[in-house]
């Protein structure tokens, strides 16, 4: 008889069960930790998926309601000059200009 299978019998004994027993209990214990582990890497995956899925969502929703700003027709203001001389901006720098001499 080896030394492990004496131990456990011993154990079954002091327990009052068989050694089957001891050994069907020890059984039930590993099952279970191990449906508990695969629960909680299921749920792990599931978040996964859940936030793999929002980002995908939420750049196709980008796409769809940006300004086109990176459109070629919408890079460049059509009339600069106008836009420019029409601006609080223009006339901001034009003071300050009067200011450096």
């Amino acid at each position: 008889m080896d030394r492990i299978k004496m131990i456990k019998e011993a154990q079954a004994k002091r327990q009052g069960l068989t050694l089957e027993q001891l050994e069907m209990q020890e059984l039930m214990t590993n099952m279970d930790a191990r449906k508990k582990q695969n629960k909680i890497d299921a749920r792990a995956r599931t978040k996964a998926k859940k936030a793999a899925k929002a980002a995908m969502g939420g750049e196709r929703v980008a796409k769809r309601a940006s300004l086109d700003i990176n459109l070629e027709h919408n890079m460049h203001h059509n009339d600069v000059e106008r836009f420019i001389k029409d601006s609080s901006i223009m006339d901001a720098y034009n003071e300050a200009k009067n200011d450096w001499d």
